[in-house]
């Protein structure tokens, strides 16, 4: 009998969601390494930037004598403090820069000449290492600074740029001439390096933006404002077409308004302003910058109910982000928040978040982050270690939150700038401070492995590349229809993954010969030219497409063999060329299918159905399964190789060869260094580093040696002979290498098996052990024939549609039929139908895919059935979720989709 079970009641509300149900998962980070630095008084930390040889810039200010990690005593008050260091953290230089008063740094950047511009304000006279004196009128009266450094931190120029009142420069940037655009307030009028009168109240400020050659001399000012509020300046972005970009808040009477942007010219002319903000104007804007669509986001946070721009509440403050298309109108925003409290004893309101910080990630989405003093709850997931912790929050391209991390101590930390890293993970940079009150005994442990040098120090903490959750394999999806599941308990998901002209084809009733499954083939994705990109982890899959002619030829309908002739492309490999699903059927309203292997390399597995020589391309149901033992090749994340003496500081990162050469004449010791990203790797049978080279010098068979790294915090363009990661010993993997050009194999197979358990990342050395030079293709290497990694898997007990234990086959044979769960994405309930497998009655416990529990409502069970309705907690984070299905007969982990 056909199986006619329908979720129709479904359709509407899954499609409605298709947008968000196609946004990659995501594992939240694990953290690499933190470190604090500091000095014996107080450091805050404003600004970092990775630098071209993979390292790092982080400024700030101190107020501290030499000591800790300071090598320069203070100036006078507080100083400038910037702080170099190596891709691992190692602190290579630190520069104290200041005069007699007070000097607070807020920006720095590197240089195009490999220096650092330094900014900020200071009301310090000529004093110290401060050439330039104060422009203000009062001693309290304070100016733009902006310093010139080279790469080693001495200073080159140092000026002063202000009015007779007050300035705050917030942010410098380097342009394109290889000047700089300076961006803060001011209260003065035109007087000083000031060309134009403030335009509001006495002692309002307005913006005020300077742009100065490449010797710190003025081209050009404009104050920029209005009558009554008070302008601030905290974002400044250069855009695509060289102008700026404005991003900052007005404040009326002490109260924070809206969301402030503004664009302006390459010579500063104002090209158009506009407000974004809820009704009450009680938002504050730190970030805005342009996307690659051409529109905007906006990131800061907001205690206002919803109301103008704003379409969800805020209680206390919240982060709020904005997405704008090119035309400045809101595509979408997003309140993330924790869970409200009401007032405590000491009139204390809300707990409140901070945003400071928003990153584009390549995916297309967005890291947000700032700190957050509240307990989980809401969008949190964890509660925070002490006063104050780190809050970063991934959403995607829509705004729907992917994963969140709390990272903090016992004390007081500030998150102030996040960046992606070359290696695609991130970096956070903050302030972390002692407690002020006594941590409570319930607190998290701190996630600081260093301690505080003083009262406060920066705090760095880098974190690991995200990795996507892949889907569990086999993965089945319904084409242009719901998810679906099979008379043999085969669950096609709902349509997802796809990308191209969005256009779905069905028919509501038909009998489908040669199939017990009418409704997989009554919904299809149909359009001129659409993709499907469906993560995997790499390797070899076999993809089944199933199709049915529903229009030509059908009922009442015109046309037949010919009428849809449609091409399909695997991984840009043409499979199908002016396809007829009518010709290959036998007519129409009949299934068929086809088979294809396919072989993954980049995590992707893409399908393209193209127009063909008839009308449009058309499918309904996509499987692709993965094969038992899978063969999987990766070409290197960083390749390089590194030479002793006179070429000990020297990076050979960029260079087409991989030298590697033992007991030569001194400097010719050459040794060289790959990493492989082996993400979503298990149960390795064998893996083989292959190398395409030969002895470059002679005929004799040169032993070559691969060693484990277990440093791999290295970077191509930054490692040295004098700062390289001291390689492993032997683990008996080598090969000997002669005067033939080809792939040379080395087994590698137990220190990769010991990775991939562990971060899935492998890191490896070569070494010669003669004095012939013995050369390799790099990764860079035009001829095409690169490094690789090549791992054999065996998945033979881990191919289930589930995460739980049954073997494909038991699964099939209904020995242990899955329970299955609908509607999936959820929003409010699930309904759980009970595997017959289970006897005994079941426990359900659902966690996050960061491994926090939440407690579930209990279920209802409808009469006479095995079928469950269970309440999902009240404000759940949307994102994925396992649900555990335990009885005394087994237990299965099933994955929910929840949406908001």
């Amino acid at each position: 009998m056909k199986n006619t079970l329908r979720f129709k009641r479904f359709i509407k509300s899954l499609l409605a969601l298709l947008v968000f149900a196609q946004a990659g998962v995501y594992a939240q980070p694990a953290i690499q390494w933190d470190k604090t630095i500091g000095g014996m008084a107080a450091e805050q930390l404003s600004d970092m930037q990775q630098t071209s040889d993979g390292g790092y810039i982080i400024g700030g200010t101190s107020d501290s004598p030499a000591g800790g990690d300071k090598s320069q005593g203070s100036k006078g008050g507080k100083d400038f403090w910037v702080v170099k260091l190596s891709a691992n953290g190692t602190k290579e230089w630190d520069k104290t820069f200041g005069g007699s008063g007070t000097d607070e740094l807020t920006s720095v950047r590197q240089t195009a000449d490999g220096g650092y511009i330094l900014g900020g304000n200071s009301n310090s006279p000529v004093s110290g290492n401060k050439s330039a004196g104060r422009k203000g009128t009062e001693y309290y009266n304070e100016d733009y600074w902006v310093v010139k450094i080279d790469a080693n931190g001495t200073k080159q120029w140092d000026r002063s740029y202000g009015g007779s009142e007050s300035q705050g420069l917030k942010v410098v940037r380097q342009t394109s001439d290889g000047g700089y655009i300076l961006g803060g307030a001011s209260t003065s009028n035109k007087s000083g390096d000031k060309s134009e009168d403030n335009h509001g109240q006495s002692e309002n400020e307005d913006l005020w933006i300077v742009k100065i050659a490449s010797n710190g001399n003025i081209e050009w000012d404009r104050t920029i404002g209005s009558i009554t509020p008070n302008e601030s300046l905290t974002s400044l972005n250069i855009a695509s077409d060289g102008g700026y970009l404005l991003g900052g808040w007005e404040t009326y009477d002490g109260v924070e308004g809206s969301y402030e942007i503004k664009k302006l010219a390459i010579d500063g002319t104002l090209l158009w302003e506009d407000t974004i903000g809820p009704d009450n104007n009680i938002a504050w804007l730190s970030e805005f910058q342009e996307t690659p669509d051409g529109g905007y986001i906006l990131g800061g946070s907001s205690s206002a109910r919803a109301g103008g721009d704003q379409s969800e509440n805020a209680d206390g403050a919240d982060y709020w982000i904005v997405k704008l298309n090119a035309a400045r109108e809101v595509e979408w925003d997003k309140i993330i928040a924790t869970l409200d409290l009401p007032p405590v004893e000491n009139g204390q309101g809300a707990y409140s978040e901070d945003l400071t910080s928003i990153v584009q990630t390549p995916d297309g989405g967005y890291l947000v982050g700032g700190y957050s003093e509240s307990k989980a709850g809401g969008d949190k997931t964890e509660t925070t270690r002490g006063q104050d912790d780190f809050w970063i929050v991934k959403v995607s391209s829509t705004g729907a939150i992917l994963w969140d991390k709390t990272i903090g101590g016992n004390g007081n930390d500030i998150l102030r700038v996040m960046l992606k890293t070359t290696d695609g993970g991130i970096m956070i940079g903050g302030t972390t401070a002692v407690p002020y009150a006594d941590p409570s005994p319930e607190n998290a442990p701190s996630d600081r492995t260093e301690a505080i040098n003083g009262r406060s120090d920066y705090w760095i903490v880098k974190l690991a590349p995200e990795q996507p959750t892949l889907p569990q394999a086999p993965i089945r999806i319904n084409a242009g229809g719901p998810a679906f599941t099979t008379a043999t308990k085969k669950l096609f998901i709902a349509d997802k993954y796809y990308a191209g002209i969005d256009r779905v084809s069905s028919i509501a009733t038909g009998d489908i010969p040669n199939t017990s499954n009418d409704i997989l083939y009554q919904s299809a994705r149909c359009s001129p030219a659409f993709s499907y990109n469906i993560p995997v982890p790499n390797g070899e899959f076999s993809v089944y497409l199933h199709f049915a002619e529903t229009y030509f030829g059908a009922p009442g309908k015109k046309g037949g063999k010919g009428s849809r002739q449609f091409h399909v492309n695997m991984e840009s490999i043409r499979k199908l060329t002016n396809y007829d699903i009518f010709a290959k059927a036998g007519g129409a309203m009949l299934a068929t299918a086809e088979t294809f292997t396919v072989n993954v390399t980049d995590g992707m597995l893409n399908i393209d159905f193209l127009t063909g020589a008839a009308d449009l391309p058309r499918v309904s149901a996509i499987e692709v399964l993965p094969s038992p033992q899978r063969t999987l090749t990766f070409t290197p994340v960083a390749d390089a190789f590194v030479r002793e003496e006179k070429y000990a500081n020297q990076n050979f990162g960029s260079d087409p060869l991989l030298s590697a050469k033992s007991r030569g004449q001194v400097g010719q010791v050459r040794q060289a260094y790959l990493r492989f990203a082996i993400p979503g790797i298990t149960n390795v049978k064998s893996a083989k580093l292959r190398l395409y080279g030969n002895n470059h010098e002679a005929d004799t068979s040169v032993d070559v040696n691969a060693v484990p790294v277990d440093d791999d915090s290295w970077t191509e363009n930054g490692i040295t002979w004098n700062n390289a990661p001291t390689m492993g010993r032997f683990m008996g993997s080598h090969v000997f290498v002669n005067e033939t050009l080809k792939y040379w194999e080395i087994d590698v197979t137990q220190y990769v098996a010991a990775q991939a358990v562990g971060d899935q990342i492998v890191s490896l050395g070569i070494l010669a052990n003669r004095r012939f030079l013995m050369n390799f293709h790099s990764k860079e290497n035009p001829s095409g024939f690169v490094p690789q990694l090549v791992i054999v898997t065996d998945n033979t007990t881990n191919q289930v549609t589930r995460l739980g234990n049954e073997s494909e086959e038991a699964f099939e044979s209904n020995t242990a039929l899955s329970s299955v769960i609908y509607p999936n994405p959820a929003k409010e309930h699930i309904m759980l139908e009970v595997s017959s497998g289970h006897k005994s009655d079941v426990d359900l416990e659902l966690t996050n895919m960061a491994g926090s529990r939440f407690q579930l409502q209990r279920p209802e069970t409808e009469a006479n059935t095995s079928r469950l309705k269970v309440g999902l907690p009240g404000q759940l984070p949307a994102g994925m979720y396992l649900l555990k299905v335990q009885s005394k007969e087994f237990s299965e982990v099933l994955k929910v989709l929840v949406t908001e």
